[in-house]
């Protein structure tokens, strides 16, 4: 089972296309691929990554033919649940989390201009929240040089709540906000 959020980059010509079109190819050939039986979490890895693939060039095919849809891009993250774990991944800054006992824990890292400042220790959490530069995406579906960050999640316990969600709400609510 996927889960998935695809989310248009924001000014660019057909986000809404671009996140329709995105969903639809990877779901198409996510579930359209047999899944081998013998190691489950790689073969949902290697379907995820074939999936991702088929959907950012379904994009740029697109566009390369349709003029008002050549800049269309959009971000996508999303949980694969197996019966032997279970896989996170992304590309843009929409995101994965797991909520524990109260706790909110992101799984997934933003290919942001923000978040590699955060990651490298040049700006804090609380600077990139309120950065100019917070909505500047690296990494996204609809380019020649998209790539997608795929990795097995954490053990999951009883009572553990997964959700994937866009900047539409870790944007706009703050991260104790969504914990609550």
């Amino acid at each position: 089972v996927v889960l998935a959020v695809a989310d248009g980059i924001g000014g660019e010509a057909g986000g809404a296309t671009a996140s329709r079109l995105a969903l639809s190819a990877f779901d198409t050939q996510f579930y359209g691929n047999g899944k081998g039986a013998d190691d489950m979490i790689e073969s949902a890895r290697a379907a995820i990554n074939a999936a991702a693939a088929r959907a950012n060039q379904t994009l740029l095919d697109v566009a390369a033919h349709r003029p008002e849809l050549t800049s269309m891009g959009c971000t996508l993250a999303g949980i694969c649940l197996t019966p032997a774990g279970y896989l996170v991944f992304n590309a843009g800054d929409s995101r994965a989390y797991r909520f524990r006992q109260g706790a909110l824990r992101a799984l997934t890292q933003d290919d942001s201009l923000v978040g590699l400042a955060v990651r490298s220790g040049c700006m804090t959490e609380e600077e990139a929240s309120v950065s100019s530069k917070r909505r500047t995406i690296l990494n996204c579906l609809g380019s020649s040089d998209f790539t997608l960050s795929v990795q097995a999640g954490p053990r999951l316990i009883p009572g553990d709540v997964l959700m994937v969600c866009s900047d539409g709400l870790h944007g706009i609510l703050s991260h104790e906000c969504i914990e609550e």
